[in-house]
């Protein structure tokens, strides 16, 4: 699980989130926020994400779709878990290379 908190949150709050949060869960968490702001990043866009770690791997898949749902953009990456973010840049950076950018709301 990851828990995401306002950055003024007071000193209680942040540990008592912190207690709960899982870092497996906050690194799945950086590769789809990473993928997603990449893209121009909003809850309008065509676009699902979802990403998976096992032992020493982070693999994050998405798929961006055309309006009308005929046209499916996928591409998957994985890489070193300590580089969620990096993944999802990169992720972002090979759909955009496959033609997505025209499919995403905020890139028309």
């Amino acid at each position: 699980m990851a828990v995401e908190i306002a950055d003024g949150c007071a000193p209680a709050t942040r540990a008592a989130v912190k207690r709960i949060s899982d870092a497996d869960g906050e690194a799945m968490l950086a590769a789809e926020r990473a993928l997603v702001v990449a893209l121009g990043g909003g809850c309008e866009m065509p676009l699902g994400a979802l990403a998976a770690l096992d032992e020493h791997d982070l693999t994050i898949q998405a798929v961006v779709a055309s309006r009308d749902g005929q046209t499916m953009i996928r591409a998957s990456v994985s890489g070193n878990r300590g580089g969620a973010a990096a993944a999802g840049d990169k992720l972002a950076a090979e759909l955009l290379a496959k033609g997505a950018g025209k499919h995403l709301l905020s890139r028309e």
